[in-house]
């Protein structure tokens, strides 16, 4: 482990236990999933208080690590995430932009990575989810990704769930096992995705994996970086051919 991944787990420590002995809310920025897998592997060393992982929407790739319940502090709190819709002025002069033009804009601005969660990019719109104390600082300062000019308005949560997509597909496969199934759904070859799980790209329920040979279950939630993401219903039936066909939800 290194200085760093040391450092955060150490902060994990210190925001618990202030959270404990003050009865107060505390939180982090943006976890990554490599980062909330750290968090995952020194819980037996927090502060016995109330935990919650949160990114703005089921499901949130990048999550805020939140200490604290209304039960432990006596009072209520909103969760420190809101989300921000970045649009163009006008669609029709608009750049066919990226998430890594929305990333690269923002970050642009001086900001951390740790302050911008998932960017879940529609057409030539997005949705940014950030932490609330950074929401005014961006809709005050952003204007232009590329050469595109820009406008900024805040999501409600209905707004949100209607423009959370995933696309419904069945599989034919042999195995449950992660490796056969990714194979398949991404097209690749089973050494491609063996080497996903020896590079440390695929986490299952946001616990990072090197098994390949790990059987998925119903309502698993997999992210494999460079890929995407997609919650693995189960097995529907058995085809004529004595294959599994499985549904997925594929988040888009």
């Amino acid at each position: 482990m290194g200085v760093e991944d040391t450092f955060l787990q150490k902060r994990f420590i210190e925001l618990s236990g202030k959270a404990f002995n003050k009865n107060i809310y505390t939180h982090t920025g943006f976890l990554s999933m490599m980062e909330i897998e750290l968090f995952q592997q020194c819980r037996s060393k927090l502060s016995p208080v109330p935990y919650r992982l949160y990114g703005g929407y089921e499901d949130s790739e990048r999550c805020v690590l939140r200490f604290g319940s209304a039960e432990t502090t006596c009072y209520e709190e909103d969760f420190p995430v809101q989300c921000i819709r970045i649009m163009p002025v006008s669609a029709k002069f608009s750049d066919d932009l990226t998430h890594r033009d929305f990333l690269g804009a923002i970050l642009h601005l001086g900001l951390e990575r740790s302050v911008i969660g998932d960017i879940l990019v529609r057409e030539k719109e997005a949705f940014v989810f950030c932490l609330s104390s950074m929401t005014q600082f961006l809709m005050d300062n952003l204007f232009r990704i590329r050469h595109t000019t820009i406008k900024c308005e805040l999501v409600s949560s209905d707004e949100l769930s209607a423009n959370i997509r995933y696309e419904d597909i069945t599989v034919s496969v042999a195995s449950e096992r992660a490796d056969i199934i990714l194979s398949k759904l991404y097209h690749i070859s089973r050494a491609e995705a063996n080497e996903l799980f020896c590079t440390k790209k695929v986490f299952i329920n946001a616990r990072q994996t090197e098994s390949n040979s790990t059987l998925l279950k119903a309502e698993d939630i997999v992210s494999v970086r460079g890929y995407g993401k997609f919650l693995y219903s189960g097995v529907q039936y058995t085809n004529k051919k004595g294959n599994y066909v499985a549904a997925i939800k594929i988040y888009r």
